[in-house]
């Protein structure tokens, strides 16, 4: 598989919002059967800044293209770990809440944990972010249990 993170801007009240794609594609060759087609969106998140996400993904090993500044990554880890990131990256407001997030995220012992909070992530996204006037709303009360367990509130 290969994960790309993609970039979406829209103009909302004289604001610039950024949104981030997150996108997984089976490479030519495997085995596996691409059910979702390959341009289907995993999860949208609303991300505050851009170069927050392609910093820590960086540090997490991953590919960020010169002019789009797409996040390109071949390992299922990293991706999760910027999933669990940007939809709980939405909800904090404290810096230092969010560099406590940053550390758990880039932390060596929280790779299962960053698969089931993805999963559950992409899971309630597709059931529910798809309904009109839900979208990425459906992503707050998972994202404020994720903040209860590792005392981020």
């Amino acid at each position: 598989m290969k994960y790309r993170v993609t970039w979406e801007t829209r103009k909302r009240y004289g604001k610039i919002r950024y949104y981030a794609k997150f996108r997984s594609y089976v490479v030519e060759g495997e085995e596996e059967e691409d059910t979702r087609k390959g341009s289907s969106v995993d999860i949208k998140v609303g991300v505050p800044n851009p170069t927050e996400l392609i910093a820590l993904a960086r540090m997490l090993g991953c590919r960020v293209s010169r002019e789009k500044q797409w996040i390109t990554t071949d390992d299922e880890q990293a991706y999760f770990r910027l999933i669990v990131y940007a939809v709980v990256r939405q909800t904090l407001r404290k810096p230092g809440k969010v560099d406590e997030l940053r550390r758990l995220v880039l932390d060596e012992g929280f790779s299962t944990d960053a698969w089931w909070w993805a999963n559950t992530f992409m899971n309630k996204y597709k059931t529910e972010g798809s309904r009109k006037g839900v979208g990425m709303k459906c992503l707050y009360r998972p994202a404020k249990g994720f903040k209860y367990v590792y005392n981020l509130v």
